[in-house]
């Protein structure tokens, strides 16, 4: 098998002391391979675990990035872009008086970077306020879990105001690691998920790149929208773990569409 190895080198200096570099974490698992049949790619990463780390933070992108060629063993039928949707105009949104039970689910990976996890915290606080004029605040709640290499409940359904939801999304912060997906979702299933109102509608909102160390399966009876955030990253998976179109979030001017396109496919 061919092998094409991309890695990234890191050289920095040190105030006083001249140039030294930090120690790494062992390599992550390699992920699956990322097309759905032919020739495609995978990868994993590693961490900076001791400083002097490759920026200011440690905890920011001071990866390594190691690829290799695969087969993609499988088939599945393309989903719709969100640019393929409706614009939002405030009528199509589910009823007011339906009542919603709605968990994001955030990816704060390594492979995310701050910057684009700083990115899904804007839309998760955007969608709130934007849905929460739309609907009776006894009809909907939220819940709000992260994840990576741990997984964390940031609040659960109807735990906070909408005041109080917005303050613990801006206090939600970049830990890195590595992209345990499936672990997140089993966590969901066996927590947050179980505590849905009977007879109310169950979404599940994931924010991620789709570069997952194993594809989560889909928890039944739940329907899954997938906000893919970041400049490298991968549909086909997120396509293939959710319901219905994708939403992509590259930068800032994208997050107000992406908002008013998830409330139309809503």
């Amino acid at each position: 098998m061919l092998l094409l190895k991309i890695v990234c080198a890191f050289v920095f200096t040190m105030k006083m002391t001249g140039a030294a570099t930090g120690s790494w974490e062992p390599w992550n698992s390699w992920s699956q391979c990322y097309e759905t049949c032919g020739p495609s790619f995978r990868v994993r990463f590693r961490a900076c675990a001791q400083e002097p780390c490759p920026s200011e933070d440690k905890r920011e992108i001071e990866s390594c990035q190691e690829r290799e060629s695969c087969e993609g063993p499988w088939t599945t039928e393309s989903q719709p872009l969100a640019n393929d949707l409706p614009a939002f105009n405030g009528e199509n949104v589910v009823e007011a008086d339906s009542d919603v039970d709605l968990v994001f689910l955030l990816d704060e990976s390594i492979s995310v970077s701050a910057h684009y996890v700083t990115l899904g915290k804007t839309f998760i606080r955007r969608f709130l306020d934007r849905s929460m004029e739309s609907y009776d605040g006894n009809h909907i709640r939220f819940a709000l879990c992260s994840f990576s290499s741990e997984f964390n409940v940031v609040f659960e359904y109807g735990e906070l105001n909408q005041s109080e939801m917005d303050d613990a999304v801006e206090g939600v912060r970049y830990y890195g690691g590595s992209t345990d997906a499936a672990q997140a979702v089993d966590q969901l299933k066996a927590g947050v998920l179980t505590r849905a109102r009977p007879g109310a509608r169950s979404i599940l909102v994931l924010l991620s790149d789709g570069f997952f160390e194993q594809d989560p399966v889909a928890p039944s009876g739940v329907e899954i929208f997938a906000v893919a955030i970041g400049d490298n990253v991968n549909d086909i998976i997120l396509s293939r773990f959710s319901d219905g179109p994708m939403f992509y979030i590259q930068s800032n001017s994208d997050v107000t569409a992406a908002v008013n396109d998830l409330l139309s496919a809503m």
